[in-house]
């Protein structure tokens, strides 16, 4: 070691391939496309049109389309929304990470300026962006493998061709178009799944529905997707509960919370014992959580939303529970998201107000829902009706948006108890074809109401004189 040598700095120098392995690692397939689908959206609210209450007009987005093309060879994700600015393309949209001077869209959802490079990277080893825009139009393509192994002092795509008087005058035949081959061999895989293209498309459809709304149309290998709706049971007597409220952030909140379902009465049973996670038919249950219109937790039944924090665990009794939370901020990046905007950030400021409201809710209709078992139960021995299930079952389902549109509500229903007596449940196994034979003599085939029967037969030639 030279006596002249001087020790002045470490070295930070980050490697590209270590950076795209870690960049890449935690985020899944599904969470990586619909980054782009928000990209796409996002550029389609620069040209929204609001009220007077700054809220986005339904159907101002007619016109504007995105088209997701996905097989064993390819992806592809191709919109009209208004294209990429070559300004944009050149000084922020591929950085890896958001320049504080990057422009923003109010209510957009792209935050932390990973997500496109991110999914590009994971995707495959070639990729091509070409988009034409109202300030100008780019093309580039990128070899992934030997992008990493260029020693660059700057890390850049070059471009293939860039042209800032290429304007487009119409938003609306501006376009994107992003595709991505020779695909990783897990990815290629993947995307040879149906039962992947059914779950990307659920997610598409419940992710971000305020896009359906504005009138954008997503087509997934060419079938226009539709979105999956919130609504709660509402009427004058049975009303769910409506809070909203804004954090020191000017982080808008909204809760819903309340029950969905119907009460037939062969369906009127409080037979809801037994293991939650063996109940079928019910994955819907739960708390959904939106972040400027993309769904972050959905049927959430967690200690994360509150489930067995002072209040009860998940049980099969609260199957038509239903809970929506919308999230807003002009500022993406005060919203509680992680990063993959796959779900939440627990340790957020913004997270645990809103938590607490949840829990708070949660503990409410958890109540509503075992008042409504016990008045079932006693349905079962007095075939009188409570006015509680009454009004559960009179009360429609509504969208959330037609509920209590301008002012919160507390959760309302008849509390008035029902006289009852003490029951008792008895529960036996008979052979199958036992069982039958007896069940096509009563002309029943409901194992309760076969049940009930036989004791009321007994207790009428044994018992009752």
């Amino acid at each position: 070691m030279s006596s002249e040598d001087v020790f002045e700095s470490a070295l930070v120098e980050p490697d590209k391939n270590l950076f795209i392995q870690m960049l890449t690692r935690d985020v899944e397939l599904i969470p990586a496309i619909l980054d782009l689908w928000d990209n796409s959206v996002d550029g389609a609210l620069r040209f929204v049109t609001l009220d007077g209450d700054d809220r986005f007009i339904d159907k101002s987005l007619d016109g504007f389309h995105i088209d997701i093309t996905v097989n064993p060879d390819s992806f592809s994700i191709v919109d009209n929304c208004g294209g990429i600015p070559l300004m944009t393309a050149r000084d922020y949209a591929f950085r890896l990470g958001r320049n504080k001077d990057a422009p923003t869209v109010d209510g957009a959802v792209g935050s932390f300026g990973v997500g496109m490079k991110r999914t590009l990277f994971k995707m495959g080893d070639n990729f091509r962006v070409e988009s034409e825009s109202i300030e100008g139009a780019f093309a580039l393509e990128v070899d992934v493998p030997k992008w990493a192994a260029l020693d660059e002092d700057v890390w850049v795509f070059p471009f293939e061709s860039a042209d800032a008087a290429a304007i487009v005058t119409d938003p609306k035949q501006a376009s994107t178009s992003i595709k991505v081959w020779n695909p990783q061999p897990t990815v290629a895989a993947q995307f040879a799944e149906d039962g992947f293209i059914a779950r990307l498309k659920h997610e598409l459809e419940i992710r971000r529905p305020e896009a359906f709304d504005l009138g954008i149309v997503t087509r997934l290998n060419g079938t226009k997707l539709t979105p999956r709706r919130a609504q709660l049971k509402s009427s004058s007597d049975f009303r769910p509960l409506v809070r909203r409220f804004r954090t020191p952030e000017d982080v808008r909140v909204e809760i819903h919370a309340g029950l969905v379902g119907g009460a037939k009465e062969s369906q009127i049973t409080p037979d809801d014992e037994g293991d939650a996670d063996k109940f079928m038919g019910h994955d819907d249950a739960g708390w959904y959580v939106l972040a400027n219109g993309r769904v972050l937790l959905a049927a959430d039944k967690t200690r994360l939303t509150g489930w067995g924090d002072d209040t009860a665990r998940y049980h099969p009794q609260f199957r038509n529970f239903r809970g929506y939370v919308d999230i807003r901020s002009n500022d993406a990046r005060n919203l509680p998201w992680n990063t993959s905007k796959t779900g939440v950030d627990e340790s957020s400021r913004v997270w645990k107000l809103i938590y607490g409201a949840m829990r708070t809710a949660l503990a409410e209709v958890q109540a509503l829902a075992s008042r409504l078992k016990e008045d079932r139960r006693a349905f079962l021995e007095t075939e009188v009706k409570s006015s509680l299930i009454q009004a559960y079952e009179k009360a429609r389902e509504r969208p959330i948006e037609e509920i209590s549109p301008k002012q919160e509500s507390t959760l309302n229903y008849p509390k008035q108890e029902v006289q009852t007596r003490k029951l008792k449940t008895i529960r036996f196994s008979v052979d199958t074809e036992r069982f039958d034979t007896v069940a096509e003599a009563l002309g029943l085939d409901n194992p309760q109401q076969l049940g009930r029967a036989l004791f009321d037969y007994y207790w009428r030639l044994e018992i009752d004189d």
